[in-house]
C-alpha cells in the first residue's frame, strides 16, 4: 500500500499537469496551493474510507432518535469545504490562463 506522502505526491503531479501549459510564474506562485489541494484530496479519500465503515452518526440501539455525530462527520464537512474552495481557486487560475492564451492567439487576426 502506498503511504500518504506518496499519495499526495501522485495527486499533486496529476493536478500540476493540468497547469502544464500555464506561465511558469503562475505555476510557481500557485505551487503551494496545488500541494495543499492534493493533500486535502488525499485526506478526503481517507475520511471517506472511515465513513464507509462507521457511517456519519451513531444511533442508540434502543432509541434511534438518540444520535451522536462522529468526528469523521465534522472533519469531512470541513475538508469538503476546503477542497471546493481550493478547486474553485485553481479552476479560476487555470481558466484565466487559458483565456489569456486564447486571446493572444486571436491578436494575429485583427
Amino acid at each position: 500500500m502506498t503511504g500518504i506522502i506518496e499519495r499526495i505526491d501522485i495527486e499533486y503531479e496529476k493536478v500540476r499537469n493540468l497547469f502544464s501549459e500555464c506561465d511558469e510564474k503562475i505555476l510557481l506562485l500557485n505551487d503551494g496551493v496545488i500541494r495543499e489541494f492534493a493533500r486535502i484530496k488525499v485526506e478526503l479519500d481517507d475520511i471517506h474510507e472511515i465513513v464507509k465503515q462507521t457511517g456519519l452518526i451513531k444511533t442508540h440501539p434502543d432509541n434511534p432518535f438518540l444520535q451522536k455525530e462522529l468526528v469523521a462527520t465534522k472533519t469531512l464537512t470541513r475538508c469538503r469545504a476546503n477542497y471546493l474552495n481550493y478547486a474553485a481557486k485553481l479552476s479560476s487560475i487555470l481558466g484565466k490562463e487559458l483565456i489569456a492564451e486564447e486571446d493572444f492567439d486571436l491578436d494575429e487576426f485583427e
